[in-house]
């Protein structure tokens, strides 16, 4: 007999959230966050996402590396919603051992976007020169989000890199549009595994553009 996965919750954006983008928070991200189930069983576990009709935009652009918790610039959002300039629609996790799936005990949950700020300047949505930015948060444990702005389309790759400049993971490696990109790291390395703490780079080449900072894992 097989057990279903245990219950779980929504954790964010929060129920009637109103996800206001502006010209001043236009490279920020999205996070659709929610709790882990369990699943007695020991079935490795998917979650599901999905929305409302009025978002189905959403689910072609959401990125994600981590089993709870997916993203979606700002960026994209106001372009994808454009003339629309509000959108009112809905959101819910299931999770699913493959047989049996349970939705989020406490979903769905209903959420605005209202890019109306941007409507004046479309221009806005491109930033003006390349640009890696530091992590946040940083130091951190066990995720962290890092932004950079690409002013055109180009081929990029970002990877973290440990203090004796071995390669520890590959963030991205593809050809990018232009716009304000984020990207969030969970303190892995390219198997998947976790990696110590300490101090880290992380470095960007896109078209002729390079640069390197630094973060700090702690545990």
């Amino acid at each position: 007999v097989n057990d279903a996965p245990g219950d779980f919750m929504m954790l964010s954006p929060e129920n009637d959230a109103i996800i206001s983008i502006t010209p001043d928070n236009i490279s920020d991200t999205l996070w659709f966050e929610w709790a882990a189930s369990t699943d007695v069983d020991g079935d490795s576990l998917t979650y599901l996402f999905d929305v409302s009709s009025e978002m189905t935009f959403l689910e072609t652009m959401l990125q994600s590396e981590e089993s709870t918790s997916a993203w979606v610039e700002y960026s994209v959002l106001a372009e994808a919603i454009d003339s629309l300039n509000v959108v009112t629609g809905a959101w819910i996790i299931a999770v699913t051992d493959g047989i049996d799936s349970v939705d989020a005990s406490n979903g769905q949950y209903s959420f605005t976007i209202d890019a109306t700020a941007m409507a004046i300047d479309p221009a806005i949505l491109i930033p003006e020169v390349f640009a890696l930015h530091q992590n946040y948060p940083n130091p951190f444990n066990p995720t962290t989000t890092l932004r950079y702005d690409l002013p055109e389309d180009a081929n990029v790759n970002i990877t973290i890199y440990d203090m004796m400049g071995r390669a520890v993971k590959t963030m991205v490696n593809t050809q990018q549009n232009a716009g304000f990109k984020s990207v969030r790291w969970n303190a892995t390395n390219d198997k998947g595994a976790p990696v110590s703490a300490g101090l880290y780079l992380y470095t960007i080449e896109a078209g002729q553009y390079r640069q390197t900072k630094k973060m700090v894992l702690l545990k």
